[in-house]
């Protein structure tokens, strides 16, 4: 068994590890964002190349997610995210999660990682 796919099963079966471990990278970004958008801004500006193929290649096998963010871009967002527990509702880096892409008008807010949560939990579901 690889190192990644033992890493892998070990999230599965410590959950609260893994939780643990986001929102700690999720405070040190948070308190490091300016460094973090400084790192990306760097990282995209010397490889445009690369970014934009990433980009096309994400188009041409994702088109049904490209349309669905498309049709919804107008839609409004709730303020809070609505996955977070009720004593840590998260404000920043709101998001729309579809659930089911046939509807894009249907979606919940959620924030970058509860997002990230929601997507891993629906390719588990299939």
């Amino acid at each position: 068994m690889s190192s990644r796919e033992q890493s892998r099963k070990y999230r599965k079966e410590h959950p609260e590890f893994y939780r643990r471990e986001l929102e700690r990278n999720r405070e040190w970004k948070r308190s490091h964002r300016e460094l973090c958008r400084a790192s990306t801004h760097r990282y995209k500006a010397k490889n445009r190349e690369i970014v934009a193929k990433k980009q096309r290649d994400y188009y041409k096998a994702n088109p049904e997610k490209v349309k669905v963010h498309r049709q919804s871009k107008d839609l409004e967002l709730a303020k809070e995210c609505e996955l977070c527990p009720e004593n840590d509702k998260r404000t920043e880096s709101l998001q729309k999660h579809h659930p089911d892409y046939r509807f894009p008008s249907i979606f919940v807010t959620v924030c970058a990682s509860c997002h990230k949560w929601a997507d891993r939990e629906r390719n588990n579901s299939s």
